[in-house]
């Protein structure tokens, strides 16, 4: 359905962008960034000229690469955020547990946007649960070293 859209563009019907509204207003519901909430209220606010946008940004979830979860910078499940950011850091952590990993999850970041506010919103997720968490400054060393010399159960790549 959402491929429709954005393959029909302008054209969508009203359903399409019904559908893809009331799932973005869930989205919204739930977002813990006020920034990434305001932009995505603009998005919507922009409708029926903005279905194109809407639709790709949520046209499925963000998925991990070969260089970990990336993506735009933008609102929505198919988007670099804070929510995104903060369910991925729950599957993680999950997994580890999962796994009967031990250990404090060491957390990196760099000087991209908004890369120190994932991170730290990381270690809120692992200490939420009881997992500890080693948050390292800016231009640490590479992550095999993070999860070795820490004797971590795991490192995510530097948001």
């Amino acid at each position: 359905m959402i491929a429709a859209v954005l393959s029909r563009g302008m054209a969508a019907d009203t359903t399409d962008i019904d559908d893809i509204r009331e799932q973005a207003r869930r989205w919204l519901a739930d977002d813990p960034d006020p920034a990434s909430r305001n932009e995505l209220t603009a998005v919507l606010d922009a409708l029926p000229s903005s279905a194109p946008d809407l639709a790709d940004r949520f046209a499925g979830p963000l998925t991990f690469g070969t260089a970990g979860l990336r993506g735009p910078l933008r609102a929505g499940p198919n988007g670099m955020n804070l929510a995104v950011v903060t369910r991925a850091a729950a599957g993680l952590v999950d997994w580890l547990a999962a796994q009967g990993g031990t250990g404090p999850l060491v957390i990196g970041y760099d000087a991209r946007h908004g890369s120190r506010q994932f991170a730290e919103r990381t270690a809120q997720v692992a200490t939420g649960v009881g997992r500890p968490a080693l948050l390292l400054p800016a231009r640490c060393p590479p992550r095999s070293w993070r999860t070795r010399c820490a004797n971590s159960a795991g490192s995510p790549a530097s948001w």
